[in-house]
């Protein structure tokens, strides 16, 4: 990586163990707001059988100074957050720039 260095991976090897208390106790905080409450209960709500939306925001410029700004919200999230697959299909360019929508099922499901 020629601008950015692994600050952030040194800083999570630092944080201790997957074994560690109160990683757990935030992973089970995580799966509680992102399974239970999040997407299975939105599935089950609406009788979905998966959900699908945007990847992300269109790709945007890195900027050496301030970082990547991103570009825009991101649907990888709730998903990682959760632990469950997830899949981005490529859908076209916006603005140039390569753009997909992102299919997760909950639960954990393999679809056939």
């Amino acid at each position: 990586m020629p601008y950015f260095g692994q600050e952030i991976f040194i800083q999570a090897q630092a944080k201790g163990p997957l074994t560690d208390q109160d990683y757990l106790r935030a992973l089970d905080k995580n799966h509680l707001l992102a399974r239970t409450q999040g997407i299975d209960s939105v599935i089950a709500e609406h009788q979905l059988d998966a959900l699908i939306a945007p990847t992300g925001g269109p790709a945007s410029l890195i900027d050496l100074v301030n970082g990547d700004p991103g570009g825009g919200g991101s649907f990888s999230s709730p998903a990682a957050v959760a632990g469950y697959p997830h899949v981005t299909v490529p859908m076209g360019r916006c603005v140039g720039c390569p753009s997909g929508f992102r299919s997760w099922d909950g639960r954990g499901q393999r679809q056939p």
